[in-house]
């Protein structure tokens, strides 16, 4: 369970910082916008760079296109952020599942191996987590199986013995059994 709230809060925040990233970068870029665009009219003021062609008619005109080029690029800039971040967590997400699943795999591999009867089989625990205590319990749970197969073939041994030293049970006449009570 532990590792599965881990990664719950690892994609939680993963999740969460592209979005408090992106309203980050909506914040400055109005900032920043807004710079832009006085410093351009402070510019093209002061410096009388307006030329005489270009009406104060076509000066929003000129500002909103700018302004329009400015977002458009910004837009670039956040998806390019994004698709970088989503790939990130791609690849986390792709190595735990990939680290869970090959703990699996070596659980089963020697399941399949204790079940030929190999009980030399042990797994190495690193996970420090409920895969750790999966492969604990298997590694607790070889020993105590060995040791109870060796028991029953013991008794089955010792049972077997004692019946070849035994002689053979007298076969009942005509099917009746002798009863012995006291009366």
């Amino acid at each position: 369970m532990k590792r599965a709230h881990h990664i719950f809060l690892t994609l939680m925040a993963f999740g969460m910082v592209p979005l408090l990233l992106l309203a980050a970068l909506d914040i400055i870029q109005d900032d920043r916008l807004e710079a832009f665009l006085d410093q351009m009219l402070q510019t093209a003021v002061i410096d009388n760079r307006i030329e005489s062609s270009l009406s104060t008619e076509q000066l929003p005109a000129m500002v909103t296109t700018a302004m329009a080029d400015y977002r458009r690029e910004q837009r670039y800039i956040q998806l390019a952020i994004m698709l970088t971040l989503c790939a990130v967590l791609a690849l986390m997400a792709l190595r735990s599942a990939r680290r869970t699943t090959l703990t699996l795999r070596a659980l089963l591999s020697a399941w399949q191996r204790l079940g030929e009867g190999d009980f030399s089989v042990r797994l190495m625990a690193d996970t420090n987590d409920e895969r750790d205590a999966m492969i604990k319990a298997f590694n607790a749970t070889v020993p105590k199986l060995h040791d109870h197969l060796q028991t029953q073939q013991a008794l089955q041994l010792a049972h077997e013995i004692q019946h070849s030293f035994l002689p053979p049970l007298p076969k009942a006449s005509l099917g009746l059994d002798v009863a012995i009570t006291n009366m």
